[in-house]
């Protein structure tokens, strides 16, 4: 986490440069891209506990720096966004589940605001299922969740085909479910598999 702390600390001081006067030093996507990429590091390797969450508060820096208009070259994408809900993912924080699905909420909000660059994709909304069938905090609660997710995802591919589930979609629901421990798990797991079956059987003959 220090190598993280020091490189917020150095683009922190150039936001603050340059809204002073000093325009050569303008921070863009690519300064806070970087840093972002340190705490999910961090996270990824344990070093610090609060790694998520710190990546989260400077991605939300910077999406307000770029609203409000005090850096015009801070508009955050779906690249910045994967990092964070990849540091949350990874990490071991009993709350991580629901922090991924702020941040497609959040990439939502920016995205019907204008911000094109930070639609959500499939991609984004298989990191929010990851993260639900890593959980062992949530118990049925979980996998139930995962569902109700899976079924959104559905109902969002009609306008849009692009978020239609894939292969690991539906598996991240099934992991959920048979790492639930409940009763009838095995057969809620069985019952996702089948989904699958029966979406893709065409690939599979």
């Amino acid at each position: 986490g220090v190598a993280a702390q020091r490189a917020e600390e150095i683009v922190m001081g150039m936001q603050d440069a340059y809204a002073a006067g000093e325009i050569s030093v303008q921070p863009d996507v690519e300064s806070f891209r970087l840093v972002l990429r340190a705490w999910s590091q961090a996270a990824h390797k344990g070093e610090e506990e609060y790694a998520p969450h710190r990546a989260l508060r400077l991605l939300q820096w910077m999406a307000n720096l770029f609203e409000s208009g005090q850096n015009d070259l801070l508009q955050p994408d779906a690249d910045c966004f994967d990092i964070v809900l990849s540091a949350w993912v990874k990490s071991n924080h009993e709350n991580a589940p629901r922090k991924t699905e702020e941040i497609i909420m959040f990439m939502d909000r920016l995205y019907t605001n204008g911000n094109e660059l930070a639609k959500p994709t499939r991609m984004h909304f298989n990191k929010v299922l990851a993260a639900w069938s890593k959980s062992n905090h949530h118990g049925i609660a979980g996998p139930k969740r995962a569902e109700d997710i899976l079924n959104h995802i559905i109902v969002r591919a009609n306008d849009d085909p692009h978020l239609s589930p894939n292969i690991a979609t539906y598996s991240a629901v099934a992991a959920a479910w048979a790492k639930s421990g409940h009763d009838d798990c095995g057969r809620k797991a069985e019952g996702i598999l089948k989904l699958v079956e029966q979406r893709f059987r065409g690939h599979f003959e």
